[in-house]
């Protein structure tokens, strides 16, 4: 019987565009699938930015931060499907820290088998517990890595886990310029039954250049801003038996009155068949930070990422 749903259930994703069409619906791609409203907004383009808990979806080394926080996202899926992302980041001395938590749950199906046997069932659910740290070797050096434990079920009947790693590094050429690369999903491919399917291992290069405005309201002398700052990010990426994709950046953070941070993005992703420019932005106050992130869609509903943080 449960050869039977698992053959049932990949007719099923082969003949339902949707379906296939959604990073997310087959084997283990949510490890494919980062998630944040503030990478999102910036395209993806994230391998070398700096201390922010999403850090752990493209390059460990960048979760190097020197506070405490909670964090979580969510982000709409396909037909009624969606992701979540949480997490908690804390500092040891040079050691950064962050056990986390995604999820994954696609949309009902209904199961109509030979014998009769009827049922509306979830399609597919992901889980993935990820332990990550960063450690700072010098001022311009940093290196992370992230232990994954990834389980994945298919229609409430087959399930299968494997164990990843993440690894990377983050090297800051000036105090502006970064660079940062890593290879993440390395390990064993999730298996059911007698079939193996490889880990969807990706390489991953990018840079992040920030630039401070002086004065802060350069571009409008009619804004109230005591400091702000415009990041451009370039990244590359290469998923095992695909080909290169690139993506490119935006940001621009400004320091408001009455200890308000405003931060405003966009983004752009190549050579994608459904995918092109993403956007977004947050709101952070003192203590808590609100982030909105949208990427567009050609022929599917676009995804709407909604986060939010705040530091202990």
């Amino acid at each position: 019987m449960k050869l039977l749903l698992n053959i049932l259930f990949f007719l099923i994703t082969v003949q339902s565009t949707p379906l296939i069409a959604e990073t997310g619906t087959s084997g283990a791609a949510i490890l494919t699938r980062p998630l944040g409203s503030r990478s999102s907004a910036m395209g993806r383009a994230f391998t070398a930015i700096y201390g922010d808990p999403e850090n752990v979806m493209y390059n460990p080394a960048g979760l190097n931060s020197n506070s405490k926080s909670i964090y979580f996202s969510y982000m709409n899926g396909l037909a009624g499907g969606g992701y979540s992302f949480s997490s908690f980041v804390f500092q040891i001395n040079k050691l950064t820290v962050s056990p986390s938590f995604t999820t994954f749950n696609s949309s009902k199906i209904d199961l109509n088998l030979s014998d009769g046997t009827t049922a509306s069932v979830t399609a597919e659910s992901d889980k993935v517990f990820m332990l990550s740290a960063a450690y700072e070797i010098s001022n311009s050096f940093t290196a992370g890595t992230s232990l994954k434990l990834t389980r994945i079920e298919l229609a409430e009947t087959a399930s299968a886990s494997v164990i990843n790693y993440d690894i990377g590094a983050i090297y800051k050429l000036t105090e502006s310029f970064s660079v940062g690369s890593s290879i993440l999903n390395n390990g064993k491919g999730i298996k059911f039954e007698d079939v193996e399917d490889k880990s969807p291992k990706i390489f991953r290069f990018g840079t992040a250049y920030k630039i401070e405005l002086n004065p802060p309201n350069l571009l409008d002398r009619s804004v109230d801003l005591t400091y702000s700052d415009i990041t451009l990010t370039l990244d590359m990426e290469k998923q095992r038996d695909e080909k290169n994709k690139y993506q490119a950046g935006f940001e621009m953070n400004m320091q408001m009155p009455y200890d308000v941070f405003m931060s405003l993005r966009a983004g752009w992703l190549f050579n994608r068949e459904d995918e092109g420019i993403t956007f977004g932005f947050s709101v952070k106050g003192t203590k808590w930070n609100f982030g909105l992130g949208f990427e567009s869609s050609k022929e599917f509903e676009s995804k709407r990422i909604f986060s939010i943080s705040y530091q202990l």
